[in-house]
């Protein structure tokens, strides 16, 4: 989330950004939480984000928003800024500020890696870029998508043919939907998903997504589901052992890189964020003059970066940016 007012500079959660304006607009970069929540105290006439992001958030988010399409150029007194597809989620957004003296990429969150629904993000050139480093260490090297729906569809064969239910959990938008167009294309079958996933997958639909779904009615009748990681828990898991079902569970993320999350049977490291190469990858071709990281590892990759010659710091509030 950027926020730019007469007063007020406010970069995701805690950064600062030298933009003023005499009017206070709110850009959204995507429709996860962790980022919609910092709208709360925004205008209600000025909040900006895609049409994608705009539908995914109306029946969640009380607060009127203005959908604006990628790359229309949006103005704001002596400012212009576009939105470029992200690569992230459905609808999410990479910004490019444009001042008067200078410009600013602010990548937010982002892959370059294409998915099965997703696009990866266009590298976009600039003289500050300002990107966020989640997965900013070498060793957060994810292998190649394809490689990881073979295996990811390989282990669900073996466990539906073990008589067993298939679980798995991830993010309710984003990480859930692909895992739904994996199940359909990869063992072409229709998992089931609770009404939060279904609510998403719904507007997926209706921007062109196709996924095929059932909503769970009874855990017994489903073989595969697609549940959000919040229902996984001990209690959860006992449940089901109690009501003698047999099941496997899987979680998917970038992290199980480093973590195995001993709660579940098996972990993958599916991720909607730039790893350690992406990242490189983007810094390189952006042509920047000058690099801000920010969120996870910013410290590390700013140092890395310096010593590979870049001209790189952490963004934060005791930064002086010039335009």
């Amino acid at each position: 989330m950027l926020h730019i007012g007469k007063k007020s500079f406010i970069f995701t959660k805690k950064h600062s950004l030298p933009i003023s304006s005499e009017i206070s607009f709110t850009l959204l970069s995507h429709a996860h939480w962790d980022h919609l929540r910092y709208c709360k105290n925004s205008s209600k006439q000025n909040i900006f984000c895609s049409f994608e992001t705009a539908e995914l958030i109306k029946h969640i988010f009380s607060k009127k928003v203005n959908p604006w399409p990628y790359k229309h150029e949006l103005k704001f007194d002596n400012i212009s800024l576009r939105l470029f597809p992200s690569g992230h989620v459905l609808g999410s957004a990479q910004f490019f500020v444009q001042t008067p003296k200078t410009n600013f990429i602010i990548t937010n969150d982002f892959k370059l890696e294409d998915s099965l629904l997703m696009k990866g993000a266009e590298i976009l050139e600039g003289e500050n870029l300002i990107i966020e480093t989640t997965f900013a260490k070498p060793e957060f090297k994810f292998p190649k998508r394809e490689l990881l729906y073979e295996k990811i569809s390989k282990w669900i064969k073996e466990e539906l043919r073990k008589n067993r239910k298939v679980i798995l959990f991830a993010y309710p938008l984003g990480k859930s939907q692909e895992l739904i167009s994996l199940i359909n294309k990869y063992l072409n079958l229709a998992p089931h998903i609770s009404w939060d996933i279904y609510y998403f997958c719904e507007v997926y639909k209706k921007f062109g997504l196709n996924l095929d779904y059932n909503i769970i009615s009874d855990i017994k009748d489903s073989e595969i589901l697609v549940l959000p990681k919040a229902f996984a828990n001990a209690e959860f898991f006992k449940a089901l052992r109690f009501q003698g079902i047999k099941f496997s569970s899987a979680y998917f993320s970038g992290w199980a890189l480093k973590n195995n999350f001993s709660l579940f049977h098996k972990t993958f490291p599916l991720s909607d964020h730039a790893d350690f190469n992406q990242l490189l990858q983007y810094v390189e071709q952006s042509n920047a003059k000058k690099i801000y990281t920010y969120h996870g590892f910013a410290k590390e990759f700013a140092n890395y970066l310096r010593k590979k010659g870049y001209n790189a710091s952490i963004l934060s509030n005791t930064n002086i940016l010039s335009y």
